[in-house]
Order: structure tokens, then sequence, then C-alpha cells
């Protein structure tokens, strides 16, 4: 057996760590990102504002050059407010031309206190910051999801997606704004002949820049909620596009008014109904988990507007026939070579189609596909060996009925049927 070595320092050294000082300097810095997302949900003039770490106190906010509001954080441990006794003096006693009457100072703690009341000293009021869940203290491995809450909270004021990954995204990008701002803050403190004061002041975080770290954006296409919400915004920016081509093109006011249902229908689509509208335009592309293009959401709506008016009770815009059967428009390529390809992409994937529920359900509940081809209709049978089934194994959301049926129904791929358009529209009531 190894003996473990002993490693022997100074006292100087042992009782001497930055880790405190490092911990702190990270708290703070997420304390300041908490209170000018805060400030942004509340108001949307407060983008002008600008954030200044470790400047008049740990953090302060300004418009122009005015202190609208100074803070002071401290992440110790004590529980008792008389700890805190001469930091908040501190706070009360910050002087300078940039601070006027209206200058609110605020004072942070990581823990529960005995006393959380207004502190008052030479005639200046410190209060206790108040966070969103009501609470006077963020514990240092809490704050995160405060952030985290806070970013969500100003998605959701204006209508952008908000995703598990989209957030932790958001918040590594405002992290890295703040932590780059400020070592260039210190570099210059550092290698110039500007002090630590002026160095902050002249470096500081326009809330714009914030703004745009909450706005970014990047695409995981393991994030399912991420791409629905993006294809939902795309379909409907298209829609728009359309609209206005038809307004200036002097087209018939019936074209206008069927995109405009389709609109309607698109944007009241929940999420399972969206994945599954997302699948049936081109079931390939979730095999190479790729983005729904511009063309194929062209070529879905070129079909929309040449059929009757669709349908969209409790599922996707859908056509019915006198016999019951249904219809949905696809987008899917069937000339030439794009025919084969997707062909042999079925095949290739018929595992990863029978385990995905979202498209079993399509083919489950439409057996004929409205798409653009020259011959006037062709079944996969003839083309694809019939490998697809679905026995009710897999599972999702659907409710008790639909699920019962999947359970006593068999789905083969030979069921599938291709329709052109013109047949569609002598087929459709």
């Amino acid at each position: 057996m190894k003996e473990e070595a002993n490693i022997t320092v100074s006292d100087e050294i042992s009782k001497t760590s930055a880790v405190a000082s490092w911990s702190g300097f990270i708290y703070q810095g997420k304390v300041a990102l908490y209170q000018a997302i805060k400030l942004l949900t509340e108001s949307s003039s407060s983008s002008s504002y600008e954030l200044k770490v470790e400047h008049l106190d740990d953090f302060a906010i300004f418009k122009d050059d005015t202190a609208l509001f100074i803070h002071q954080v401290k992440s110790t441990q004590s529980k008792y407010r008389s700890s805190y006794k001469a930091a908040l003096n501190q706070a009360a006693d910050v002087i300078s031309f940039q601070i006027t009457e209206l200058t609110q100072r605020f004072f942070h703690v990581s823990v529960n206190l005995d006393d959380f009341s207004e502190h008052e000293y030479n005639g200046k009021v410190v209060k206790f910051f108040k966070y969103h869940n009501s609470e006077s203290f963020v514990p240092p491995n809490g704050m995160d999801f405060m952030l985290k809450e806070m970013i969500a909270k100003y998605l959701d004021k204006y209508s952008l997606c908000h995703s598990p990954e989209l957030i932790q995204y958001k918040l590594d990008t405002l992290n890295s704004l703040i932590s780059t701002r400020v070592n260039f803050a210190h570099a210059l403190n550092q290698k110039s002949s500007l002090n630590q004061y002026e160095a902050t002041d002249t470096t500081p975080i326009i809330f714009s820049e914030i703004v745009e770290c909450l706005k970014s954006e990047v695409l995981a296409f393991d994030d399912k909620k991420y791409l629905l919400f993006r294809f939902k915004k795309q379909f409907i920016q298209v829609i728009d596009e359309f609209a206005d081509f038809y307004e200036e093109d002097g087209e018939s006011e019936a074209e206008l008014v069927h995109l405009s249902l389709c609109k309607k229908a698109i944007a009241n689509l929940d999420n399972t109904l969206l994945e599954r509208l997302y699948l049936s335009l081109d079931p390939s592309n979730f095999f190479v988990k790729g983005e729904i293009g511009l063309g194929i959401i062209h070529r879905y709506l070129n079909i929309i507007n040449r059929l009757p008016s669709f349908i969209t009770k409790n599922s996707l815009p859908y056509y019915i026939n006198a016999k019951n059967h249904k219809y949905i428009p696809s987008s899917i390529g069937l000339d030439g070579m794009s025919k084969k390809i997707l062909l042999n992409k079925l095949d290739e994937h018929i595992s990863e189609l029978r385990s995905n529920t979202a498209l079993l359900n399509i083919l489950f509940e439409f057996d004929n596909l409205v798409v653009e081809i020259k011959e006037s209709e062709f079944k996969l049978t003839e083309f694809s060996k019939p490998k697809a089934t679905h026995n009710g194994v897999c599972k999702d959301d659907v409710n008790n009925s639909e699920f019962i049926a999947l359970q006593n129904n068999i789905i083969k791929a030979k069921r599938i049927r291709f329709v052109s358009v013109e047949t569609a529209v002598g087929e459709i009531n």
C-alpha cells in the first residue's frame, strides 16, 4: 500500500486563500446581472442604462452620468445583522458627484439574517435587496437558479423561446460578457495610468449588450422545443410575406383569407401538433436532424392555396373525402432522384421511424399525403418494403381513445398514398 505524502506549508500560506475572495467576486457579478435583467424586465427604457462593476460600490447602475442604484454585496456566512453594521455604514457613506437624492442604495447578503429592516446612517438609507421570490437573500449556489428564472421572465415578457438549453446558453453568454469586461478594466488599471475607479468608469456594460445576450440564440438539434419554436416563427413569417405579395399584386381576397386562416391555424398549434406538422412536411428531415427550409414551407403553402378550405379541429390543417379518408399537404420532394432518395431513406431508417410516435401518429391518422408530383398518385408499397409497423408500444402524450386505437391497429408503410394536388381536389369534399 502506497503511503500518502504529508504536505507541510507555513502558517502564512495555510491561513491565506483566494478562494473566498474569488467566490465573492463571482457572486457579486451574478447579482449585478440579476439586477440588470430585472430592470430590463420591468421597463424596456432601461436598455440605455449602464452597469459598472467595482465602481462607486461593488456595482452601480447609471443613466447617463447619474447613479440610479448603488449596490454592496456580501457573501459571508454570519446570520446576525450586527456583523454587517460597518459594511452597511460604508454603503450609506458613499459620496460622489454622480449620486443624487434619488439614488437608491441596496445591500445584498447570501444568508438569512435575523433582521432585514432598512439601515439609516448619516441621513442616508440602505435597503436590503428583495428578489423576485420575495426573499432578501440568495445563497451562492442558488444564484444561477435565480438568474435563470429572471431570464425566463424576460423571455416571457418579449414572447421569446426559453427552453432549458437556450436559457443555459444565454446565462453562459452573460457570464462571459461580465467576466471579459471586468478583466479588461483590471488590465487597464494595471497597464495604464488609470486607477481602478477610472478603469471601470471607462468600460461600462451597456444594458443593450445584455439585451443582445438575452436575445442571442444557438441552434441545437436535440433541443426540440426551440426547434419547433423557430419552425412556427419562420412559418408565420413566410405566410406574412405571401400575404404582402398578394396585396401588392392585387390578387383575390379569397386567397388572402385562406392565408389568414392558415396563419391562425399554425399559430394555435401546440407543440405536439406542431411536431407532427414539422414531420409531415418532410419525414426524411427527421433522419438527418436538419431544419425545414424555406422552399419546403413555400411548397406547402402553394398546395394549401390550390386546395379547398381545410379543417383544423384538434389536428393539423387537413381535408376529408366522402369516405372519411383524411388528406394532409406535404412538401416531400417526389420528382426524379428526390423520390428515390426519400424512399431509400425510409428503408434505411425504418427502425427509427418505428420508434418515433409523432411520425407514426401521422401515418395512423392520414393515409393520403398531397404532394407536387407529375403522376396522379402512387402508393409507397409499389416502391418500398412494408416494414414500418406500429402496434402501440410507443409512448406519447396522445389521449386515451387515440392510444387505444393505436394499440388495436397495425400501421404499415405500404398504406401511405401520395396524391397530386389535382387528384386531391377531385376527391376532397
